[in-house]
């Protein structure tokens, strides 16, 4: 079974706010969208200590990205909630790269969304 719909969810959200032009309303926008990817990654068995850290930047994201390439096939119950966490963590660290960039972008929340998802793509 493919998580190919929690994926298009994820990444959905996380694109929907991404027509925004404002820079204020962008980052706004997506630190909300972010604390809902943290409570579906919460939902999904997730470490609160880690949502913690990637929301505030302090976790080290770095080597990451690997995890968020492909879909996963799910054999069992353990794999299932691992792939959930897995969906919404990457969405959680697209988030937050999108926030922390914004600026390098000129506010333009299009390219510091595509930027976060370039990065850590939900799939």
């Amino acid at each position: 079974m493919k998580i190919a719909l929690s994926s298009f969810v994820a990444a959905m959200a996380f694109l929907s706010q991404a027509s925004m032009t404002q820079a204020q309303s962008c980052q706004s926008s997506m630190e909300q969208n972010m604390q809902k990817m943290v409570a579906m990654a919460l939902q999904c068995g997730e470490s609160a200590s880690l949502m913690r850290s990637l929301v505030s930047g302090g976790a080290d994201s770095s080597g990451m990205e690997g995890s968020c390439n492909g879909g996963s096939d799910v054999t069992g119950q353990l794999q299932a909630f691992e792939a959930c966490s897995r969906v919404y963590v990457c969405a959680v660290m697209a988030y937050s790269y999108g926030i922390q960039h914004l600026d390098e972008f000129g506010g333009d929340c299009t390219a510091a969304a595509n930027a976060g998802l370039s990065k850590f793509p939900v799939q």
